[in-house]
Parts: C-alpha cells; structure tokens; sequence
C-alpha cells in the first residue's frame, strides 16, 4: 500500500512522517490533511482512495461508477476504476460532487 514517485519519492503522513499515507492517491490524502490543498481528486481500483483518506484523517466520497465522468482518466481496470473526492469534511466532498456531476 505505498505510492512511490520518481519525481519526489514516498509521500509522507504530515501527522507522523514516519508512516506512510498509504495508496495510489497518497499525494492527494497527504495534501488535504496537511491543509495545503482544500480538496484532492482520487481514483481507485484497489483501495486507493480509501487508504489514504483513513490513514491521514480526511474525509472521502467515493460515487458509484458513473456519477462523475470518467473520460481521460487511465486506469488499471477501466470497469470497476472510478473517481473519488478527498477533502476535509464531507460537506466540501458533497459540493465537489455537485460541481463536477455537470
């Protein structure tokens, strides 16, 4: 469950830097936890989304496949990947959502 970049290497929790945000979409966990971004876009076949909303206590939305648009994602296994929504509360999840439903 460890998400490595070429770029910057492993992402780090910012509650505890010796532990790991967990995912695929660790960036994007480890972002909105450490408030330097208000929400993050997650994609998931596994638990890539869910991994790093628990282990860096964030809120996550994640819609049945077919409520947000999926073209121009690349996933791993187009039927069951689908987007998901961090955030920091689950109201700003439901606005995110309702903005990207179009």
């Amino acid at each position: 469950g460890q998400a490595i970049g070429a770029w910057g290497g492993q992402a780090c929790n910012p509650y505890d830097t010796e532990r790991v945000p967990r995912g695929s979409s660790s960036g994007s966990g480890a972002a909105v936890a450490a408030n330097l971004v208000t929400i993050g876009i997650c994609e998931q076949t596994g638990a890539s989304c869910q991994g790093p909303a628990s282990r860096n206590g964030i809120a996550m939305l994640l819609p049945g496949k077919g409520m947000l648009p999926d073209d121009g994602g690349i996933g791993y296994g187009w039927l069951i990947d689908r987007a998901g929504i961090h955030a920091r509360t689950l109201v700003d999840t439901a606005r995110v959502m309702d903005a990207l439903r179009g």
